[in-house]
């Protein structure tokens, strides 16, 4: 008798004699689709019945708790066998009916690309998306980026297959900001309630102290994220929180570190008035809040502020030449892959052009097959010239024929595949 067949038995020995009826019972069906292992999964199943009869309120007999979660199991465990029995049965069925080779290429009869959307005010990222999703007739479409409700502009969106490459993406943002002096909101943008309020006319502000002020922002900085945010602290997020009415917060709002690339004034309105209004352009890092940032320019200049409008002009290398409206998509006369109506544009573009990665070009269709198989190619299966500046442990794109292949890795003198995109 071995060691395992030791520990068995002695487990076996503590059960009752229900416990051990159950427990043959389950070895036979368990030892089908858990060869090496049985006895854990019927141990497990014990202790649940256990479990939940220390926390009923005995009305149930502990011998009627054990029946239904072991007998339960056991149902639910034969019809998986049987299940898998069927599928391999089918998989031998295709296997037996030789298929020419499909050759490997992008699949067009789902939409694959990105657009970029110019969102309109008041809707939520996730609304586009809703929406999105009933013109394409399908799930799977992701935003890049969170948009406030408040926010319009640049709303970069994947399509199908293309929700795989979010992660890749450029993420370096640029804003057109409008903030009000002399107000602070509780969401820190007009869409809050107001908390405080002050005349700004004693302060008689000047153009080159607000100027002063934004630059103490410029570089890497430290931002402490509004109450009404996504950002999770305690299991729920903020926003959730802020709307339980809960005033008297008993943690500190999480800081994160930002890079703020530029700050550039544009202008001011008002200046002698309570509330002046100051224009300004922004170039940001992923994860910049403009409602903080805005509450702490407010800050340094000693009356508060709040943002009053946001308008997104860049998101990586998308651009408002880039974007679609919704209005348009949904009124189109042609399909979401061909061209809209008197634009010439194509709704949905080409991934590759917008991602964060350098390109790789592989040298033959075989390379294809083999990376598409999950395969290790050697550095020689690329075109040597850009192979040359990819660093090791370095993340790709790869590409045959110019279509997308793979997104791939330098791992040493191979390169190894993340994501397939060929077939």
């Amino acid at each position: 008798m071995n060691s395992s067949q030791k520990k068995r038995s002695a487990y076996f020995q503590t059960l009752s004699q229900l416990e051990q009826h159950y427990y043959c019972l389950l070895e036979d069906v368990f030892s089908s689709v858990h060869p090496r292992k049985p006895e854990k999964g019927i141990k497990t199943l014990i202790q649940r019945a256990q479990k939940d009869y220390q926390a009923s309120d005995k009305k149930k007999s502990y011998d009627a708790y054990l029946e239904g979660t072991l007998a339960g199991a056991r149902m639910r465990t034969e019809k998986r066998i049987a299940l898998m029995n069927k599928s391999s049965s089918e998989v031998c069925l295709l296997q037996s009916q030789k298929q020419p080779d499909k050759p490997i290429h992008q699949s067009h009869s789902m939409p694959f690309g990105v657009l970029a959307i110019n969102k309109p005010l008041h809707l939520t990222s996730h609304d586009v998306v809703a929406r999105l999703r009933k013109i394409f007739s399908m799930k799977k479409i992701g935003h890049l980026g969170t948009l406030d409700p408040l926010a319009t502009g640049v709303l970069p969106v994947c399509v199908g297959k293309a929700t795989r490459l979010i992660e890749y993406f450029k993420t370096d943002k640029r804003y057109q900001v409008e903030i009000t002096l002399g107000k602070t909101t509780t969401t820190q943008d007009s869409e809050g309630d107001i908390i405080t309020q002050t005349d700004c006319r004693p302060y008689q502000f000047s153009e080159e102290q607000v100027k002063k002020a934004m630059d103490q922002f410029c570089g890497q900085i430290e931002q402490q994220v509004p109450l009404y945010s996504a950002v999770h602290v305690k299991g729920k997020k903020l926003y959730e929180l802020a709307r339980q009415g809960i005033q008297n917060l008993d943690f500190e709002l999480p800081v994160k570190q930002v890079t703020i690339h530029s700050i550039v004034l544009e202008h001011c309105v008002g200046l002698d008035t309570a509330h002046p209004v100051i224009c300004f352009n922004v170039h940001c890092s992923s994860g910049t809040y403009i409602r903080s940032l805005a509450r702490d320019i407010g800050e340094v200049l000693g009356c508060g502020a709040y943002v009053s409008k946001l308008h997104r002009t860049h998101h990586g290398d998308f651009t408002e030449a880039h974007c679609l409206t919704l209005a348009g998509l949904e009124n189109r006369q042609t399909g979401p892959n061909d061209h809209q109506k008197n634009t010439g544009q194509p709704a949905l573009m080409d991934p590759v052009s917008f991602l964060d990665l350098p390109p790789l070009t592989l040298v033959n269709q075989t390379a294809v097959t083999e990376l598409n198989n999950g395969m290790k190619l050697p550095v020689s299966s690329f075109d040597a010239t850009a192979m040359k500046a990819i660093k090791f442990n370095q993340a790709v794109v790869v590409l045959s024929d110019g279509n997308l292949v793979a997104v791939a890795r330098r791992v040493g003198n191979q390169v190894k595949p993340l994501k397939n995109f060929a077939g």
